[in-house]
């Protein structure tokens, strides 16, 4: 099937005319190839030890903002993700991986009925190819905590120009500067606390299945909590088992 018949059958879906009603700009070629889906379907395989499910996947030119990559949306029963179209042509833009970032959605989409928020971004961050993503990509549970760490930041370098330029006192910029420091020490601390109980709650999973991601992507949030209580345990034990 050539590229514009494809092209045609995707404006034709139901999604796509939902996607531009949100404000996406598809461009003359929405399509993304097979071979990049099948790419991320090997690795979230290779990784959770699970295919993603069927999930329409765009290239889009606009709508989703100046640095973002890739989005999964969900209205009722309607699901897509959305890919920037430099990828079309290369496997990286920005600090961005083609392979990665489909995968990450398309976890997103696999575990759309888990309505977790405390582990969703750390498990959808253990198909990075970086180990620090891995472990940091998910500090963040929502979007506007990225946002509520930037605000201060901004505030910090505005406050210090007005104060340089009009003022020349050094006072009031320190007051965004305990805000973002302030928000850094919660944000870290948390998920510090969140990567020791993923790491017990995996602990658990390897010892109920092969690939223990693969029970970790299925399990919402209480779950992962309770695994993270047996962890511990069952190395405990498996330990005395061994040396017995």
């Amino acid at each position: 099937m050539s590229s514009a018949s494809q092209q045609k059958q995707l404006e034709a879906t139901d999604s796509y005319a939902w996607l531009q009603a949100m404000g996406f700009d598809f461009g003359s070629d929405a399509c993304v190839p097979s071979k990049y889906i099948n790419e991320a379907s090997e690795h979230m395989l290779a990784v959770y030890g699970i295919r993603p499910p069927i999930v329409p996947v765009y290239f889009v030119e606009s709508g989703l903002g100046l640095f973002g990559g890739a989005c999964f949306l969900q209205e009722g029963d309607r699901s897509a993700v959305v890919l920037k179209v430099s990828f079309k042509d290369r496997e990286k833009w920005l600090w961005y991986h083609r392979k990665d970032l489909l995968t990450h959605e398309l976890c997103h989409a696999g575990r759309s009925g888990c309505n977790s928020i405390k582990y969703e971004e750390v498990i959808a961050y253990q198909c990075a190819s970086s180990r620090f993503l891995r472990f940091w990509g998910g500090i963040f549970h929502r979007h506007w905590e990225a946002y509520a760490v930037v605000l201060p930041a901004v505030l910090f370098a505005l406050v210090s120009i007005f104060e340089s330029l009009v003022l020349g006192t050094l006072f009031w910029r320190v007051i965004p500067l305990a805000m973002f420091l302030c928000l850094m020490v919660l944000y870290i601390g948390r998920h510090l606390y969140v990567m020791r109980q993923f790491g017990r709650a995996m602990i658990a999973a390897s010892e109920m299945a092969p690939v223990g991601m693969s029970v970790i992507y299925q399990a919402g949030d209480e779950i992962v909590d309770r695994l993270a209580r047996f962890g511990p345990e069952l190395k405990t034990v498996k330990k005395g088992n061994a040396s017995s």
